[in-house]
């Protein structure tokens, strides 16, 4: 078992895994379902637009921050008169519009829920959970 919170998902593909100079692990993924569901109508669709980058903060990793780097792909819309032409994938662990994953979120709001705010900030940072 991994210990990255994303690997669950049966359509990831993790491509590659990489170190930087600021001690952060890079996890570079891909979607491999073959269609993507429309977020308006729900026509599911195979007919791929573009693709492009999404960053995201990840649960920390022995310590060390993770960025996980998604090659998201856009979809046409299969339905003409649909209220939508292009949509995203929106795998289940990247909140649309989000820079953080689920489990990320999760673990920041239930040290939150735990301590003060001070107190809180400083052990997220020793815990490889980088806030603002």
């Amino acid at each position: 078992m991994s210990a990255f919170s994303i690997t669950p998902d049966p359509d990831l593909r993790v491509e590659r895994v990489l170190g930087n100079a600021d001690q952060q692990v890079v996890v570079e993924v891909t979607v491999q379902a073959q269609t993507a569901t429309c977020p308006r109508c729900g026509t599911a669709s195979g007919h791929v637009h573009s693709v492009y980058r999404r960053t995201l903060r990840d649960v920390p990793w022995q310590g060390h921050p993770v960025l996980v780097q998604a090659w998201v792909r856009r979809f046409f819309c299969d339905v003409p008169t649909g209220p939508q032409t292009i949509f995203c994938e929106r795998p289940s662990w990247a909140p649309a519009h989000k820079r953080r994953t689920v489990a990320f979120t999760e673990s920041l709001r239930d040290l939150g829920w735990t301590t003060n705010a001070e107190t809180a900030a400083k052990t997220a940072n020793r815990l490889g959970l980088p806030t603002s």
